[in-house]
Parts: C-alpha cells; structure tokens; sequence
C-alpha cells in the first residue's frame, strides 16, 4: 500500500510502529434498505479509502410495531430487514472479490436499531460466512457475539447524540469490552458537544446533551471516537460526510481489526489528516498510569492550514497550540521550499458529459 505521507513527516509514527488508514464501516446501499448495488459500493470505496464495511439493516427488537402512526416506517423497516436476510449468505462472495489484500480491507457489517440502548453497528473481522447474530440489548449482543466469534467481532453505537427512546446512546448499558469506540460524527452531525457546526437535523431530534461524547467522558466512559458516513446511496467514504482513521502496524485487515480494538482511532469530518498522540509508548486509546512526568507527543498534518489543536484534560480546556503562535515543525528546512498537499475540487458538470 502507499503510504499516505512520507516517512521523514511522521517519525512517532515511525517510532511506534504505526501508520494511519482511512476507512469508513458504516454505510449502506441496496443490500437491506437503502439505494445502488453493494458492488457499486466496494469499487467507490476502493478508489479513497484503505477498508470499508457496508452496513446491512438487520432488526429493530423494541419497534414501535403497535403504534398506528408509524405504520408506514415499521413497514418500510420490516420489509428492509427480510431484504439483508435474503442477500446476507451470497454478499460475502461480492465482499471477496472486492477484497485487495495490502491495499484494500473489506469487512462484514450490519447495524441493529433500538430505541432504549442506542443503534449499533456490529463489523466482523473476518470473510467467513457468518449469520448476523441479534440480541435485544448490548450485553446479550456481547454475549452472542463472543460465543459466535471470540475476537473477531465488535459492535459500536452510532449517530449517538439523539436523546435516548430517539435511538441515541444508553450510556447506563453502554460497554466498552464490546465496543472500543463510538460514531461522533456523520451526515447526522456531529455529537461532540451540545453545540457544533454540524448539528443533528434528522426527524429523530436535535443533540441531546446527555448523549454526546463530553457527557459520555465526564460519566467515566472508556471508548475511542470514529467518524463514518452513513451514506445510504452506495458512496462509503462521501467526501464531508465522515470518516475514521486507525493507526496500524500494517495494512493488513488484522492489523487494521486489532488496532479498531486498541482504540487507536480518529473521527474526520473529511480530508485524510494525521493526528497521532502518545505518552510514551502509550498510544491514543491506551490506558497508562498517572505520572507528575507524563509529556504527551502530538503528531499532525493537516490537509490545509492548522488553525488549532486543543487539548482537553478531565473535561476542561487544558492547552490550546496554535502552529502561527508556537511552530513546531517537524521538519526544519533552508525555508527555500515549501511542502504542500495538492488538493483538485471537481463541480457539477453537465449532464450527460464525462471530464
């Protein structure tokens, strides 16, 4: 695989052995509810990002089948559900054939829905075929997952700030064994906090403080944080929409599965940027012991200028590092030449024309 950016730009990578990838494991297409071929879905994927999953929409246990004025969505997700059972034993045949190994990851996914624990999305580590395993909560889901798969199986909420009854997080039943991170951002907004640029627009509500990733850490949760799209038209990895980075020892799909496990994580809101911090040889997402000598390393690059990097410490402002105040580049050239990633913004264009 070719590296995303130079070697000689990234030496804590390089120290600790890791390189960042670019994926996007929450998405959909045709294959349950949803719009274009899973086909359609792999090759898009294949053109920008290291792996992917497609989502299938498996249940919803607690739909509120009694309920009249809904009729219409329990129908709409009902029929959806019996479209993933039909196509889910021959999709994995599509999923091989897409699968590129050094250059391309693909893995198995479905999403459950629940209105009193949060939606989840599960992904398998593996190309076995394997039935989607359902449970009514995420403690009978751990279960079932860790006696189909062991290891080879995560599960983690998404679009998360909805208040909870609205298919946001349960933060009381959430699990951090079963799930390593959580969705903060994707074409729902983002769930940060109560207040952002992209807020939450869809029918289920506006952000519920309660159910954002501040109100998560100040309860003591442990998880790491990932962006996804969740593009329902065939398109993983929608520019804008969201994506996630691992930091791998390589790029095989055990690699980039055990590195989803370790928390190594970040949520993009759209360019493939580099944001690595270690203390020590504790990697972001790790758990290391309190120590008065503690000095965290922060690594980045930044697909345009860097405005910020703040830093956060026991849910308040600790540091804020602005590389105009306080440069600290990596590299320290003649200052003869300047560096840069070269970005090519494409329009509309005609209907009908190819460019």
């Amino acid at each position: 695989m070719t590296r995303r950016f130079p070697e000689r730009l990234t030496p804590l990578a390089n120290r600790l052995g890791l390189q960042p990838l670019f994926g996007d494991i929450h998405n959909h297409c045709a294959l349950s509810y949803g719009h274009g071929r899973l086909e359609d879905a792999l090759a898009r994927a294949a053109l920008q990002l290291d792996f992917v999953s497609v989502t299938g929409h498996a249940a919803w246990p607690d739909m509120p089948v009694d309920v009249p004025e809904v009729a219409h969505i329990v129908d709409f997700h009902v029929k959806g559900f019996a479209k993933l059972k039909a196509n889910w034993k021959d999709h994995f045949e599509v999923l091989k054939a897409f699968e590129n190994p050094g250059r391309f990851a693909v893995f198995p996914g479905y999403e459950i829905h629940s209105s009193e624990h949060g939606d989840y999305t599960i992904v398998y580590g593996d190309l076995d075929v394997a039935e989607p395993e359902l449970a009514d909560s995420p403690a009978e889901l751990k279960q079932a997952l860790q006696t189909a798969k062991g290891d080879d199986a995560l599960a983690f909420p998404h679009h998360i700030g909805y208040r909870q009854g609205a298919r946001g997080i349960n933060w009381d039943t959430f699990d951090p064994e079963l799930s390593p991170f959580v969705e903060m951002f994707s074409m729902h907004g983002c769930a940060e906090e109560s207040e952002s640029e992209r807020s939450y627009l869809h029918s289920m509500g506006p952000v519920n403080g309660a159910s954002t990733m501040r109100a998560g850490l100040k309860r003591g949760a442990v998880f790491g944080v990932v962006g996804n799209t969740d593009h329902h038209s065939a398109f993983p990895g929608s520019y804008g929409h969201g994506r996630m980075a691992v930091y791998a020892a390589d790029d095989s799909r055990d690699a980039i599965f055990s590195a989803m496990r370790a928390r190594r994580t970040n949520a993009l809101t759209g360019d493939n940027i580099h944001l690595l911090t270690a203390i020590g040889d504790t990697v972001q997402g790790g758990i290391t012991a309190p120590s008065p000598d503690a000095a965290l390393d922060i690594e980045a690059i930044g697909a345009g200028f860097i405005d910020s990097i703040d830093i956060f410490r026991n849910g308040e402002l600790f540091e804020r590092i602005s590389p105009e105040l306080s440069p600290a580049p990596i590299e320290v050239g003649s200052g003869s030449e300047t560096e840069t990633i070269l970005f090519v913004e494409l329009g509309w264009g005609a209907r009908g024309r190819s460019h």
